[in-house]
């Protein structure tokens, strides 16, 4: 989160930067799921540990569908347009949240 509060700052005063604001903003995302995932303290950790899910098949399947959900949305696009505010990115983000995270629970629980 204190990138992206580091990114904001940046296209306050750097206006030219925000063309490439979403791109730069997905690119944190998914590394930051990448980080999280393979912290086994972490809440993703937890779950997975919980669930009995493979940690390298789990973790793949959130960076895959946070990124498919991503582009769904065309978050990516509407942040490099200057659409979207960010009150409505962080609301968008935890619809794409909630919809990988049940997308990757349903596919391990079959």
């Amino acid at each position: 989160m204190k990138k992206s509060l580091m990114m904001l700052l940046a296209l306050a005063i750097f206006p030219t930067q925000a063309k490439n604001f979403g791109t730069q903003m997905q690119a944190e995302l998914i590394h930051a799921i990448y980080q999280e995932c393979e912290n086994d303290k972490s809440g993703l950790g937890k779950v997975r540990e919980l669930m009995e899910f493979p940690k390298p098949e789990w973790c793949g399947c959130l960076m895959i569908e946070v990124q498919k959900q991503f582009e769904q949305s065309k978050l990516e696009q509407r942040l490099n347009d200057g659409t979207l505010i960010l009150k409505d990115f962080e609301q968008e983000m935890g619809r794409v949240g909630e919809k990988a995270a049940d997308i990757c629970v349903d596919k391990f629980m079959k």
